[in-house]
């Protein structure tokens, strides 16, 4: 029995030694912790690991890189690249290379393309109440379209086009007002009977036209200046960047004014990769987001300025029109509009006239 017990007691002594072997020293034994330890000095100065592994981004857009929006969207891209290195990379696809606007949307609804720059009227396809910021003088300034997003009135759009895959990051992207330029005068809306008109793949630009008395043609807007070039068109339509950055006054030298819509471009980011991304990058997006629409708001105001010379400089002309003539032609499409159902809230046009603005 002695035997064991002492043989207990060694056993339990060569634990103790054994499990002090491996212990550090203590702060108070004035020796430095040993190479290697998880330190709280060391973990305040290594940066915490990505939340995730890197996310790509394909961002794209159906303006060149030489047209504002495609400006606006390099900007962005090279804004997030450098505020979420490591985390989030942007690559940028100007000029359709992604595909033509209607491609990319469904491109966005399938992570073939995770973002896109480009006309908020291109959201039309998916969120029918959107049609009424496309439909000619609908609005008559860009309060009043901004007094319509901001309302109630456009919650519906916006839910249909999260519920859809779609995130509507920012839409202030301001351009200038719509005008519209042809190979010859185009006084009043009389003017524009049988013209051939391009326009884009979306119905409410056909409908606008024909009413107008064109022949609504669609062309793809990375083949707008060609086509105009080669007769395929003899008129048009766009805000007053574009008209210098396409150089399609040389081709359509006579421009109208008229001032006919108020268009915005947007930032938009499929709701997968949104979701993926923490809160924080997302707030640096939005912010990213922000910036780059104050640049572009102020910058196609100041440029248009300057294009104004360019145009009168290079043979185009301004043209004096009955901008009457135009709103009077435009009277009755608000009504056949929502009668063949281009935008599911009922009263939408009168409510939209009716907003405080």
């Amino acid at each position: 029995m002695k035997k064991l017990i002492a043989a207990s007691l060694t056993f339990v002594m060569l634990l103790s030694v054994c499990a002090g072997c491996g212990q550090k020293p203590s702060a108070s034994s004035g020796q430095p912790p040993a190479s290697g330890s998880s330190s709280s000095q060391a973990d305040a100065s290594t940066p915490p690991a990505p939340a995730h592994d890197e996310i790509v981004i394909k961002l794209g857009a159906s303006s060149s890189a030489a047209e504002p929006t495609g400006m606006a969207g390099q900007m962005l891209a090279d804004k997030i690249n450098e505020r979420l290195a490591g985390s989030v990379k942007v690559e940028f696809y100007p000029g359709e290379l992604l595909g033509p606007a209607m491609e990319e949307l469904e491109n966005m609804q399938v992570d073939l393309q995770q973002a896109v720059i480009f006309s908020f009227d291109n959201y039309t396809s998916i969120a029918k109440d959107l049609n009424i910021m496309s439909m000619a003088f609908a609005f008559d300034s860009i309060d009043h379209v901004y007094a319509f997003l901001e309302s109630d009135l456009a919650s519906n759009a916006f839910q249909t086009l999260e519920d859809s895959g779609i995130h509507i990051v920012s839409y202030r992207l301001q351009k200038n007002p719509r005008a519209i330029f042809a190979k010859k005068p185009l006084e009043s809306v009389s003017d524009l009977s049988g013209v051939k008109f391009r326009v884009p793949n979306i119905d409410i630009f056909q409908k606008n036209f024909s009413t107008m008395g064109a022949v609504p043609t669609i062309v793809a807007w990375s083949d707008y200046t060609m086509g105009m070039m080669q007769g395929v068109v003899d008129a048009g339509e766009c805000s007053y960047e574009s008209i210098v950055a396409l150089g399609l006054h040389k081709y359509a030298p006579y421009i109208s004014l008229v001032d006919y819509a108020f268009p915005l471009e947007s930032i938009a980011i499929n709701t997968a990769t949104w979701n993926k991304l923490t809160s924080e990058e997302q707030r640096v997006i939005e912010e990213c987001a922000d910036e780059v629409a104050v640049w572009f708001t102020d910058y196609v105001k100041e440029q248009w300025e300057v294009d104004k010379q360019t145009i009168l400089d290079e043979g185009g002309s301004f043209v004096d029109f009955d901008k009457q003539s135009f709103i009077d032609a435009m009277v009755p499409l608000a009504a056949q509009l929502e009668s063949e159902g281009y935008w599911a809230t009922s009263g939408l046009y009168d409510s939209i006239q009716a907003l405080p603005h």
